[in-house]
């Protein structure tokens, strides 16, 4: 597994939690405007719990592929030891 890789892997992780934050922020904003502030609290709560369950499910999801990724990586680096050998 070279440096490269593992470098390009979280840049493109970073890249796609960033599109998603900045995604949040943005709904979120339009939320809040739509709400009387009586109710504001509770309904960022809510939201909130929500996003953290998607943030979950595609934090699971990049470790996966990750570990695929990586997986598949070490199997071409042995292979080539072993022929090399």
């Amino acid at each position: 597994l070279g440096l490269e890789d593992v470098s390009k892997s979280l840049r493109e992780m970073a890249e796609r939690v960033g599109k998603e934050v900045e995604t949040f922020a943005e709904r979120l904003d339009e939320f809040l405007d739509s709400l009387p502030k009586s109710r504001t609290y509770n309904a960022v709560l809510s939201l909130v719990d929500e996003y953290q369950s998607i943030a979950k499910d595609a934090a699971y999801k990049l470790e996966v592929e990750h570990r695929k990724e990586r997986a598949q990586l070490l199997r071409q680096e042995w292979t080539h030891r072993a022929q090399v050998s």
